[in-house]
């Protein structure tokens, strides 16, 4: 950071416990499992840092699962080779993510400065990729875990491999069905060295998982199958240790589970929940704390530390203090998510409108609605494709599902339930929350960057990416009204200021975009789609105003419906043509558009996605994948100059 403050930032202080606070910490701790148990409160100090310093992450999971990463690294991943464990860890909650580097770190495998690079580029993803150090494979929709883990074991025993195979599930993950299709298998085939552990914090992304979809006696319904199973104190290493040792023992050929009872938030009083009694929206799960809420965390841990360390005659701890910068601005922005979230409450007096969740109610803005109809609301946890399954025959039989998630896991995993809901006419709403490369800090598992493609190619069904308050009330309506077909709607939580300043924006008419910025006299246009291209086109046109070159901008809402005869007249005067995709170009709208107009004999330059984005902060992503307004610039700067 620099040393002189724009009157707009203020500075936050954030403390880490680095490699040498570590070590005159525990320099004369002989105990092993207390040992483990001091490096999980030095982890979740830094695990709190490191989600404060990138502004976002998941607290309550990390926070949970910090006995269980130190057990399985100190007792059971073995010796370390080239950044790899003798034995396989799948983290398949993915949350923890920041749980597990802390851990990583406080075990010497990883350095200080990783800490403060969650979530950037070239650091630390928002959840398990596999080219980071100490990950085996990625994550992606919750539920693949013990499947990868069977395919390491599998492939392991043709080359003749013996090592163990540890997976960690969330209890809420336990929702997914891919999971049960996974468990006979791994019992009909011996598959002894695989152990799963539940991390059981009993709260999923909202609320209990009992009030989502209850899944009973785990240890039970696992024991049915046919495993051999165990339940402990999650937060408590000897207990663990305990009983992984008494599975151990029971039998050797069979698959293995420890029901890990744990607490969400553990350490952080105000962030552990009475399970008997939890709010609606657990505020922790995800995203960044404030400084106010960072500095009564910190000293929690802090005091709980120094008191474990009592008896070494330790009090304080060495912290290395780093500064963040936070703008005070308050910028005029809205975006399509919470527009959204007022629009279907409007709508809610129609008895016939039933909203679905898959346990993603506050991030989809369905709150104020569930609170307003509890009876039209419908909670399915995770479990994109019983979600979907049920909403089409919920509009056979006369109603108006709307179905919500975010569209990396709504589209790619219930695609075939979606495409079956076409094929026997079903009328439902698919609404899709975080679309194209932003938000990128989750990582790559959460950028739905190929939705478009897959959502072309279901027949009678529009694919509509409304950008204005008005568009997002437009399109609900449009699917009020119409008689046969579904929608696929494409949101954003992100805010935009094109989508307040353009508020009242109507939606097109089918196939139609929105023109803009236009001059009659300009022989260049932009044509993008998305709320986050039309703020950078509106600068970058801006920009080349300041240089006496005008372009026009227009803007595509339906991306799957094309109005050859509007596109044509409008763009009929322009000899060059930029279109930005925010996606894959492969599939996509561009793709699409550029093939219903072939008849325009243009100069067309495509620019968008040809390889999985990376994981970072939304500048530095925007700059690497070429989204940023500088970077449109120089494209289309180029080209232009070549004229």
């Amino acid at each position: 950071m620099g040393e002189r403050i724009s009157e707009d930032l203020e500075r936050i202080n954030l403390k880490f416990v680095d490699y040498k606070a570590i070590e005159k910490l525990i320099l004369n701790i002989e105990d092993k499992e207390f040992l483990g148990n001091v490096l999980s409160y030095i982890s979740r100090i830094n695990t709190l840092s490191m989600i404060m310093y990138a502004r976002s992450g998941h607290v309550g999971t990390s926070l949970s699962s910090m006995e269980i990463f130190q057990w399985l690294i100190n007792y059971q991943l073995g010796t370390v080779t080239n950044n790899e464990f003798e034995n396989i860890l799948i983290a398949s909650k993915g949350h923890d993510a920041p749980g597990y580097y802390s851990t990583l770190h406080s075990n010497k495998l990883i350095p200080d400065k990783k800490l403060r690079e969650l979530r950037r580029l070239g650091g630390l993803p928002g959840h398990p990729d596999i080219e980071s150090s100490f990950v085996s494979t990625n994550t992606g929709s919750l539920g693949m875990g013990i499947s990868k883990a069977k395919g390491f074991i599998y492939s392991d025993r043709l080359k003749n491999v013996e090592r163990k195979v540890f997976v960690l599930c969330g209890d809420g993950e336990m929702q997914e069905g891919q999971n049960w299709e996974a468990l006979r298998g791994a019992v009909n085939d011996n598959l002894g060295n695989l152990t799963v552990i539940i991390d059981n914090n009993k709260l999923q992304s909202d609320t209990l998982v009992t009030k989502v979809s209850d899944l009973g006696d785990l240890l039970s319904r696992f024991e049915s199958t046919g495993w051999v199973g165990e339940e402990c104190d999650g937060n408590d290493i000897d207990s663990i240790q305990n009983a992984y040792e008494n599975l151990q023992s029971t039998s050797k050929d069979l698959p293995k589970v420890i029901i890990a009872n744990t607490i969400k938030g553990k350490g952080i009083s105000f962030m552990e929940i009475d399970e008997n009694s939890p709010p609606r929206e657990y505020e922790y799960h995800s995203g960044a704390p404030s400084e106010e809420e960072y500095n009564k965390a910190l000293s929690e841990l802090e005091k709980k530390l120094l008191s474990m360390l009592k008896p070494f005659s330790i009090n304080e701890i060495d912290f290395t203090e780093d500064n963040i910068e936070q703008s005070l601005v308050v910028k005029e922005e809205s975006s399509t998510v919470q527009a959204y979230s007022e629009a279907i409450v409007k709508i809610g007096s129609n008895k016939n409108v039933l909203i679905l969740d898959a346990d993603l109610a506050k991030d989809c803005g369905l709150i104020e609605f569930e609170n307003k109809f509890p009876d039209q609301f419908l909670e399915f946890g995770i479990a994109e494709q019983d979600m979907v399954s049920a909403a089409g025959t919920m509009a056979l039989n006369g109603f108006l599902p709307i179905v919500n998630s975010f569209s990396c896991f709504l589209i790619p995993r219930a695609n075939e339930q979606i495409y079956n809901n076409a094929t026997q006419k079903s009328k439902v709403l698919y609404t899709g929350v975080m679309n194209g490369v932003l938000p990128a800090a989750p990582g790559h598992s959460h950028q739905s960057v190929r939705d478009i493609a897959l959502m072309r190619s279901v027949p009678g069904l529009d694919v509509i990416e409304p950008w204005t308050k008005q568009q997002v009330e437009d399109t609900l309506n449009y699917y009020l009204q119409k008689e046969t077909g579904s929608i696929y709607m494409r949101i954003n939580p992100l805010p935009h200021s094109s989508t307040s300043l353009y508020s009242k924006l109507n939606l097109p008419e089918k196939g139609q975009g929105t023109e803009l910025l236009s001059n009659n006299n300009s022989s260049i246009s932009i044509v993008v789609h998305s709320p986050l291209f039309v703020d950078q086109a509106i600068q970058v046109v801006e920009r080349f105003q300041k240089e006496n070159i005008e372009i026009n901008l227009l803007v595509a809402s339906w991306l799957s419906q094309l109005d050859k005869e509007w596109w044509n007249n409008k763009l009929k005067n322009s000899k060059e043509i930029f279109i930005f995709e925010n996606g894959f170009i492969q599939g996509g709208w561009a793709e699409f558009f550029i093939s219903e107009l072939n008849s325009l004999n243009k100069n067309i330059h495509v620019h968008g996605l040809r390889d999985v984005p990376p994981c970072g902060q939304a500048q530095e992503i925007l700059d690497d994948v070429g989204f940023s307004t500088n970077k449109i610039y120089d494209q289309i700067s180029s080209n232009i100059k070549k004229i």
